[in-house]
């Protein structure tokens, strides 16, 4: 996980629906990710994951990292009526969320330096996922208006 990422997820915003459950990825804000999971098979490896034995409190200073489908749960998406039954609500959702997606890229697209200060999906995705739900855009360092 990259550290502009752990920057960019550094947000009341983001931190604010973290409710630690098993799976989720934190970081202690260096490069070192912490992997909440009870399997002891992590202890002892060089990967850079440890298992966090009890779950952490919310006192304890984890910046929240969030997956790509916590991202996509975070985008409001509009109730529809289903007439002729040939799209699912996970169809719909996932059309949804790609439509709003290009949506972002065309929008943001001039001035194109905007979307080249992100280096990846992840990065991106978060950036989407605030102008969308805060109306917020990253300078780079912070989060603002």
């Amino acid at each position: 996980m990259d550290t502009v990422f752990m920057k960019m997820s550094d947000c009341p915003e983001i931190q604010g629906l973290c409710e630690y459950i098993c799976g989720d990825l934190m970081s202690n804000g260096s490069d070192t990710t912490i992997i909440i999971d009870y399997n002891p098979e992590y202890q002892g490896t060089t990967v850079k994951f440890m298992v966090a034995k009890p779950l952490p409190q919310k006192a304890e200073r984890l910046i929240w990292l969030p997956r790509q489908e916590d991202l996509q749960k975070m985008v409001k998406i509009p109730r529809r009526q289903y007439v002729d039954g040939t799209e699912t609500r996970e169809q719909y959702c996932l059309s949804y969320l790609v439509t709003c997606l290009c949506g972002f890229f065309v929008e943001n697209y001039y001035p194109k330096q905007y979307l080249d200060i992100f280096t990846s999906m992840e990065q991106l995705w978060l950036a989407f996922v605030m102008k969308e739900t805060h109306g917020k855009l990253w300078n780079g360092e912070n989060w603002v208006r």
